[in-house]
Parts: structure tokens; sequence; C-alpha cells
């Protein structure tokens, strides 16, 4: 599962109904993978509309891989810029 689906699904369905905060999902999705495996914070991010609504198509991913158990779910939260070397890596 890539990012296009892995952070709308864990917000959707942890953030949104009040079992973590949204903090914690940021803990949990970047401040603790880069400490477990040493990799150095960057001026990296993404920018989400939260509030935005969508229906896993697979056919649109930006990846490749195309399966996914997720096909048809609506989530919430949609990607909208990436910055990755200080340099846009993905613009909606």
């Amino acid at each position: 599962m890539g990012l296009e689906t892995a952070f709308p699904l864990l917000y959707t369905h942890l953030v949104r109904k009040g079992v973590i905060t949204l903090n914690r999902l940021m803990e949990l999705m970047s401040h603790n993978p880069r400490e477990r495996f040493g990799i150095k914070l960057r001026n990296d991010f993404c920018v989400w509309d939260l509030n935005e609504q969508f229906i896993v198509t697979p056919d649109k991913f930006l990846t490749k891989g195309r399966a996914t158990p997720l096909s048809g779910m609506e989530l919430y939260g949609v990607n909208k810029l990436t910055i990755a070397d200080e340099k846009v890596a993905y613009k909606e």
C-alpha cells in the first residue's frame, strides 16, 4: 500500500473516528520510521486536504502498482502538494 492510500485510509478510519489524534498519526507515519531506521530529517513534506473525499480508483494511481483491496472505498485526505529535496515532486 502506497502513500496515495495509506495516509487517507488511516486518517479516515483512525483519526476521523477519534481512535487516535492527527498528531499521533503523524508520529507513526513520519517520526517513528525516521527514528527506527536512522533517516535524517529533511525539508520534505506533503500538503493534504483533509476534508476532501475521494473513491479509491487504482487506474488513477500515480504509481505503477494497481493491485489494492481498497478499490472503490471512500476515503478522506487528498494530497495536493509534495515537496522532496526542496523541489516540487507532485502538484495537483
